[in-house]
């Protein structure tokens, strides 16, 4: 299950996982991550990329990645970096 904000993105993600023949095996949606539409408690893995830095309200987002991750379950946050 992969959510984002853009509608162009959640159509890019499911072509090209159709393409890999993985469309039934995997899911988009365009959601807000400051309030996923998932129960708690619900992922074994939630995987942030480069979208946390993005957040206007980081701390509802850390507590967003939390309450959906599953007890023992792991999280992990990619975030782009830039050094000049």
């Amino acid at each position: 299950t992969g959510i984002t904000l853009s509608p162009y993105q959640r159509g890019r993600a499911e072509a090209i996982s159709g393409e890999a023949g993985l469309g039934d095996k995997v899911n988009f949606q365009v959601a807000d991550a400051l309030d996923m539409p998932f129960d708690s408690n619900k992922f074994d893995l939630v995987w942030s990329m480069e979208s946390g830095e993005h957040m206007p309200d980081k701390p509802t987002f850390v507590n967003e990645l939390i309450r959906v991750a599953a007890p023992g379950g792991r999280i992990i946050i990619v975030t782009w970096c830039h050094r000049d």
